[in-house]
């Protein structure tokens, strides 16, 4: 993995191919292309880690691994990128809204949580891949929701963005906080709290 990281470190500094790489990371996913006929037609998509429902214009995304918080894992990863393309391609959403599922965890039953940042088990477990889970986290779905995501369908811009929103109840700790600063705005429940 360290040769990897060191290796892309090369190409994202390279002139050419770095911000050939950034550009490519901002284009839709396959799986995204291929689940956007039914969810426009139907408005929801169900996935292992992510929920997206789009009702009256909004799209809600859900976290929704219920069992561990919503650590993000490599699975978190790839539904969120596929979710956050399909907001960025549908037409019929205006507006997106990020919000953590309803916990199964027992100390947190029934109530809902933002996200708990990395799987730590996973990740000491060697099952989260550092170096794609970081590259495909910030510079795939992370800067797609920061910055739109890169299309050719548009004359005034070849990014495509709309506004976000982030909803959080119990916590948003790590990574979830981290992914809180992308958002154009951020509600936070009175009792939850934010920490790095």
């Amino acid at each position: 993995e360290i040769d990897q990281g060191i290796f892309l470190r090369g190409i994202l500094r390279a002139p050419k191919a770095g911000p050939h790489l950034l550009d490519a990371m901002l284009r839709p996913t396959e799986r995204a292309l291929a689940l956007l006929p039914e969810f426009s037609a139907t408005g929801v998509i169900q996935m292992e880690a992510v929920r997206l429902e789009r009702r009256d214009g909004v799209a809600h995304l859900t976290l929704c691994r219920d069992d561990c918080l919503n650590a993000e894992d490599a699975q978190q990863v790839d539904d969120m990128e596929t979710a956050v393309d399909l907001v960025l391609l549908d037409p019929a959403v205006r507006v997106a809204l990020l919000r953590g599922g309803v916990m199964s965890h027992p100390r947190y039953q029934g109530r809902r949580v933002f996200c708990a940042g990395i799987n730590l088990k996973k990740l000491s477990s060697g099952d989260i891949p550092l170096v794609d889970f970081l590259l495909r986290r910030e510079l795939g779905y992370i800067q797609k929701i920061f910055r739109g995501l890169l299309t050719d369908g548009s004359w005034r811009s070849r990014l495509t963005d709309k506004p976000w929103m982030a909803a959080v109840d119990s916590f948003a700790i790590g990574g979830g906080m981290q992914l809180l600063l992308v958002f154009d705005h951020v509600l936070a429940a009175s009792d939850s709290y934010l920490s790095l």
